[in-house]
């Protein structure tokens, strides 16, 4: 499983939540378009833990540009700490942890983090094909 994948999944369950709302990546934001939610990856970070294993961690950020006239940004923060809770990603299920949110100047900053783990497979040794043992046993 990868971070990008995780920012897939957090993207299809706002998408499930908000269908009438435009869900975009950060990269695709525009000031004109509102209302819109916006998907950001923003960190990552990684601790080894065994031979091959690591414990992963994504901090996602969703943020929300309302209508002027619109409903209340708390209402879309309550209905995103139950959408976000558990999340499809990579053919795993991963449920949010650390979620928090803040209001600045009428946009929503909604933050989750997940924890995954990921385990690396080892590359393949050639192993010796075959030994071939010369000798003989003395007799006494």
């Amino acid at each position: 499983m990868r971070s990008s994948e995780i920012q897939q999944g957090v993207m299809n369950r706002v998408r499930e939540r908000y269908p009438d709302i435009p869900v975009l990546e950060s990269e695709e934001r525009t000031n004109e378009l509102a209302p819109c939610l916006v998907v950001k990856l923003v960190r990552g970070e990684r601790t080894r833990v065994g031979e091959g294993r690591y414990q992963a961690q994504a901090a996602i950020e969703v943020e929300y540009y309302p209508e002027a006239k619109a409903a209340s940004v708390h209402d879309v923060a309550d209905e995103l700490y139950d959408a976000l809770e558990l999340i499809e990603a990579g053919g795993s299920l991963c449920r949010g942890t650390g979620w928090k949110h803040e209001i600045v100047e009428r946009k929503l900053r909604f933050q989750v983090q997940y924890e995954y783990m990921l385990t690396r497979s080892r590359e393949e040794i050639s192993k010796m094909n075959a030994m071939k043992q010369e000798g003989r046993i003395r007799d006494v």
